[in-house]
């Protein structure tokens, strides 16, 4: 349910409840705050990752209605605006971290690079995707050009995948 509510868009919500666009702004605008004032204390910081567990990392853009006066909110590759968040959940899917928001247009390797996470997963080395090499992270081999990619590459490739797919599971569609 809530995922469908920050997905539906203002006008969709003042439609469904009878009220006005700006009536529903002004509600998202005045609970915001205090459900990040509730969520402080249960919300698990970049410190609070253990080094000795294994952790997938992501970056996802969480779409918000276009800010032409706030230029860094656009992703080119998503092709709309939003901010960017970095996500950490374990090998069993269970989320464990979320980064504070960045804007858009940023980088997930620079978003993550900004939260700290990695100077706290020390032993085992988190699972990313190809965004991500460079960082001392579990990543997908990149095919060079004019090469083809090694079986044993390809196998682990697969099987990396597989195991990153959890976090898909954990972002949605």
């Amino acid at each position: 349910m809530i995922n469908k509510l920050v997905r539906t868009p203002q006008w969709e919500l003042a439609e469904t409840y009878g009220v006005s666009q700006s009536t529903v702004s002004r509600a998202i605008a005045g609970v915001t705050p205090l459900l990040a004032q509730a969520l402080r204390s249960v919300v698990p910081t970049a410190e609070e990752l253990r080094a000795d567990r294994q952790y997938i990392i992501d970056g996802t853009l969480l779409p918000c209605w276009s800010w032409t006066a706030v230029p860094g909110l656009w992703s080119g590759k998503h092709r709309t605006t939003g901010v960017v968040v970095q996500v950490a959940a374990t090998l069993e899917g269970q989320l464990s971290w979320i980064s504070d928001p960045t804007p858009g247009s940023r980088h997930d390797l620079h978003c993550l690079d900004q939260s700290g996470a990695l100077d706290h997963l020390a032993t085992y080395p988190p699972i990313g995707d190809k965004g991500y090499i460079g960082r001392g992270m579990l990543t997908p081999f990149k095919k060079q050009p004019g090469r083809e990619l090694l079986d044993w590459q390809k196998t682990f490739n697969k099987s990396l995948n597989r195991t990153r797919a959890t976090m898909r599971l954990i972002q949605g569609p």
